[in-house]
C-alpha cells in the first residue's frame, strides 16, 4: 500500500531534480512536488475504492449463496471468513477514508464482471485456502489483507488501465501497445531490449506504453517544458528507464 516512504521518496526525486537543473526555483520545484503528491493520492483513493468493491463482490456472493433453497452454511462461513474481518469494518467506521473513496469519482458499475473474476480466482486461491484453515489474530489479518491487495489491486493492470484512461487528458493515449500490433512489435524490438538490459544491467521487464502528442500549440501554458520523468514516476525504486522514440521528425 501507499505509505510515508512513498511520500519520501516524491520529495527526494524532486529535490533530485531541482539539484540539477539551475532553471528550477523553489516556487516551481513546490508546484512540481505538489501536483506529484496529489496524483499519489488520487491513486490511492483508486486503488482503496477498487479494493472495496472487491469486498462488496464477496459479500454479493454470500448473498446469492444465502438466498439458495437450500444455503451452503459451509459456503457461507467460508466467504465470512473474508468479508468479517476487522478491517472492513475499521473502513467503513472512517469518515475521513469513505471521504477520500468518494473524492475518487471511481465508477465500478461497468465492471462488475472483472471484480466477479478477481473475487472467484481469490477465493479459489491457495493463500485464501490456508488463511481460512488457520488460526488467525489481528496481525495474521493484516498480512492476509496486504498480500490480497498487493496480488488483485496494485498489481492487476486492468484496473490501472481505466485509471490511466480516466486521467488522460486529449494529449494522452495509454498502453497503445495492447490497441494495435505495431506499438506491441515495438514494445519488444530486440535492439531497445538489448540497449535497456545494458543500462540496468540484467533482465529487464516492460511495466507500460504511452503516446504523447505534442501538437503545435501557441496558448500560453500549454507547452511542456524540459524535465525529468523520474520525479513523477509512481514508484518507489530507481531501476527503470524511460524509453522515447519519435514517431515524426522534429527540428526544433
Amino acid at each position: 500500500m501507499i505509505t510515508r516512504r512513498h511520500i519520501r521518496i516524491k520529495v527526494l526525486h524532486h529535490l533530485f531534480a531541482q539539484s540539477t537543473d539551475e532553471s528550477m526555483d523553489a516556487a516551481l520545484l513546490l508546484k512540481n512536488l505538489n501536483k506529484s503528491l496529489n496524483e499519489v493520492h488520487r491513486l490511492f483513493a483508486w486503488d482503496i475504492s477498487a479494493f472495496l468493491r472487491l469486498h462488496e463482490e464477496a459479500e454479493r456472493q454470500y448473498i446469492r449463496v444465502s438466498e439458495r433453497q437450500q444455503p451452503d452454511h459451509a459456503l457461507m462461513d467460508r466467504i465470512s471468513k473474508f468479508t468479517q474481518l476487522k478491517f472492513w469494518t475499521l473502513c467503513k467506521e472512517s469518515a475521513a477514508l469513505n471521504t477520500l473513496v468518494e473524492g475518487s469519482y471511481a465508477r465500478w458499475a461497468d465492471y462488475d464482471q472483472h471484480f466477479r473474476k478477481q473475487w472467484d480466482s481469490l477465493f479459489a486461491s491457495e493463500a485464501y485456502t490456508n488463511f481460512v484453515e488457520r488460526s488467525t489474530d489481528f496481525t495474521q489479518e493484516k498480512r492476509f489483507i496486504r498480500e490480497v491487495y498487493q496480488l488483485y489491486i496494485a498489481e492487476n493492470e486492468f484496473l490501472h488501465d481505466i485509471y490511466e484512461d480516466e486521467q488522460a487528458a486529449w494529449s494522452d493515449l495509454n498502453n497503445p501497445q495492447n490497441r494495435h500490433k505495431i506499438f506491441y512489435q515495438l514494445s519488444r524490438n530486440k535492439k531497445i531490449i538489448s540497449i535497456a538490459k545494458k543500462l540496468l544491467g540484467g533482465t529487464v521487464r516492460f511495466h507500460l506504453g504511452k503516446l504523447n502528442f505534442k501538437l503545435p500549440n501557441k496558448k500560453k501554458g500549454s507547452e511542456i517544458g524540459w524535465h525529468q520523468d523520474w520525479a513523477f514516476y509512481p514508484h518507489t525504486n530507481d531501476d527503470l528507464i524511460t524509453v522515447g522514440i519519435y514517431l515524426d521528425d522534429c527540428y526544433e
